[in-house]
């Protein structure tokens, strides 16, 4: 007696193996280079938060829609330099150092002020 089976329960029997090691290799280089991007650009981050902190008594920044920012032209270059990151790492390096630190509205802080 011979009993016919369809391709696609054939396929669903078999193991699916996803990848080959030469692509894992790949896939695990590629994570690793990316890491060690990340961990530069915070060393960076807390090196100049600690250099501006040496240089001020009280630091003021915009409180930029960063969302919007991501959104525009030069988004990706915005999210890579980390502005996100680097405003939360300053205000906990203030804070710890004592030092005073306030976000300021983003409207209206470029305007010349007259004496």
């Amino acid at each position: 007696m011979l009993i016919r089976t369809n391709k696609h329960q054939i396929d669903s029997q078999m193991e699916i193996v996803l990848g080959s090691n030469n692509w894992k290799k790949a896939q695990n280089k590629v994570a690793s280079l990316y890491e060690y991007v990340a961990n530069c650009r915070k060393d960076w981050h807390r090196k100049l938060s600690h250099q501006t902190c040496d240089s001020a008594g009280m630091v003021f920044v915009e409180d930029l829609n960063l969302v919007g920012l991501s959104r525009g032209m030069l988004g990706k270059h915005c999210l890579d330099a980390g502005f996100g990151q680097f405003f939360n790492i300053l205000e906990q390096t203030y804070f710890v150092r004592d030092v005073y630190f306030q976000k300021v509205d983003a409207r209206k802080t470029s305007q010349i002020r007259p004496n």
